[in-house]
């Protein structure tokens, strides 16, 4: 007992630690482009619909959050607080992690290690970084397949856990379209496990209730699909594909055709030792515990268990779908991740007892190996933690209200909307999305362009011709940002000398006309 108290301490000690360097981390890293549609979005849902009033080129649920917690908190930090948010869904999917792991093992220290492989991911950290739909949906999709298999049982079948674990997995759909995949092992498992209770009990009790919690976190995707059908498609599927054509046409098109996403996914596996240490782990404790079947009596379904062969469908939909979108991004291996550890638990609770010590060993070594490899960055910001002033969020809200007192309360035409959302000043809706919409414009249909509120680098000119702004607000977005810049010297703008970030600001002269 008292050997098990000082392993829970220990425990304890690790995931706080872990915590600091999550949360130092999150603070401290640099504003990435995405943030800026992800804040902007979250303060004009305040007021405004979701795809109607502007445009969001993603699901509803993560503006929905940020809406809410802007208008319950009355809050103007905004991109602070969504990075509390990343923050929070970190701390909750690591928990989760370290739940699934013990449930499944029995073992605090294959569990603390589980933790570690996940914390320590270079995929997880680059998904947590950032004010964005990444690290929501790895909470709620971890937390539907704890919920599953802790109500699904031979002997009891608890259908309310059933029913909050659709649930779940229907928040993190709600929150990142491609997790619609993960929905269909569920589905598949549900109606065979549990293995003892006929298929008319399962259908009743397991792949009903998993179903009506799907439904019932899906109502709000439902509104948004029956109220603007259109334009929730074209947010949702149709910009991406013209998005894929523009960075074709830009000469990014890496992670494109079907060899070359082969090609990133190999060099992305081998770029970060953190995907190696998973993928030794999951292969070696999969032939150590194989080892000792005997498969003319045993076999492969008999090894997984329910859980096991629930995480192998995860795992092996999440692979798939990873390959699915073009181009690829790191962060979309964000949902293979958890489910391969998830996976690695399963298998362990097979392992032979003498085999065990081995596979701790294995996992000592893989732990040293990653962390030496200076590849991991969690606690790269370490030294910051206590520096409130410099965090990222604190910085970019002082900076935008030094741009509100240098203009006062004109519109800001920018593609850096963040900036202007921070210090209360309006923005433009077409430019809602920072760079995203505006950079495919060109691409889009003219007539079609007014109902999907775009404009694009050819159409700036007459859209802030009609609306002309109080400030021009460049230099994040490279030669997007051209076209502003242009206006601005043709339009009587000059530039006001100050330190924005990197940015540049422009300003009318007064008495032009």
């Amino acid at each position: 007992m008292k050997n098990h108290r000082i392993k829970q301490a220990v425990a304890t000690v690790v995931f706080f630690v872990l915590a600091l360097g999550a949360f130092s981390n999150i603070m401290n890293s640099p504003v990435d482009h995405n943030e800026h549609m992800y804040i902007s979005a979250g303060v004009l849902a305040k007021e405004n619909i979701l795809y109607k009033d502007f445009a969001f080129l993603q699901m509803p649920y993560l503006p929905i959050v940020y809406g809410a917690l802007y208008k319950i908190t009355g809050t103007t930090h905004y991109l602070l607080t969504g990075r509390l948010v990343s923050f929070f869904f970190m701390v909750l999917s690591t928990l989760l992690v370290y739940l699934i792991s013990y449930k499944l093992t029995r073992s605090l220290f294959t569990s603390a290690f589980m933790v570690l492989f996940f914390v320590l991911n270079e995929v997880i950290i680059i998904s947590m970084q950032e004010s964005s739909n990444y690290i929501m949906p790895i909470a709620f999709s971890l937390l539907g397949f704890y919920l599953f298999i802790t109500s699904v049982f031979e002997e009891r079948i608890k259908s309310p856990g059933v029913f909050l674990s659709g649930l779940s997995l229907a928040v993190a759909t709600g929150t990142r379209l491609y997790y619609a995949t993960i929905l269909v092992p569920f589905l598949i498992v549900s109606l065979i496990y549990p293995a003892s209770v006929g298929l008319e009990k399962r259908f009743k009790k397991v792949f009903l209730p998993l179903t009506a919690g799907v439904v019932a976190g899906l109502l709000p995707v439902f509104y948004y699909i029956l109220k603007h059908p259109d334009l929730f498609v074209f947010y949702n599927y149709g910009y991406h594909k013209i998005n894929a054509l523009w960075v074709e046409v830009a000469g990014l098109a890496s992670g494109m055709s079907a060899p070359s996403k082969v090609l990133f996914g190999w060099r992305m596996f081998l770029d970060l030792p953190g995907n190696i240490v998973v993928f030794i782990a999951l292969t070696f404790v999969f032939f150590a515990a194989a080892g000792g079947l005997e498969f003319k009596k045993d076999s492969l379904k008999g090894l997984l268990g329910m859980e096991g062969f629930l995480a192998a469908l995860l795992v092996l939909f999440s692979t798939i779908t990873y390959f699915v979108p073009s181009p690829l991004r790191v962060q979309y291996a964000a949902l293979l991740v958890p489910f391969a550890i998830v996976l690695t638990c399963c298998l362990y609770g097979k392992v032979s007892e003498e085999n065990r010590q081995w596979v701790k060993i294995l996992f000592v070594c893989l732990l040293v190996v990653s962390v030496s490899s200076g590849r991991v960055g969690l606690f790269k910001y370490l030294d910051r933690m206590f520096d409130t002033e410099d965090w990222v969020g604190v910085k970019i809200h002082g900076t935008s209200l030094e741009i509100r007192e240098s203009i006062g309360n004109g519109k800001v035409a920018t593609l850096s909307p963040l900036f202007a959302v921070e210090a209360g000043l309006p923005i433009y809706k077409e430019l809602a999305t920072g760079p995203f919409l505006y950079r495919v414009g060109d691409l889009i249909p003219v007539d079609k362009r007014a109902h999907y509120g775009v404009t694009s680098p050819a159409s700036l000119a007459a859209m802030l011709d009609r609306d002309p702004p109080g400030a021009i607000l460049v230099g994040f977005e490279g030669g997007l940002d051209m076209p502003f810049e242009r206006y601005a010297a043709e339009n009587g703008y000059v530039e006001l000398g100050g330190d924005y970030l990197g940015g540049r600001l422009f300003v009318r002269k007064p008495g032009w006309k």
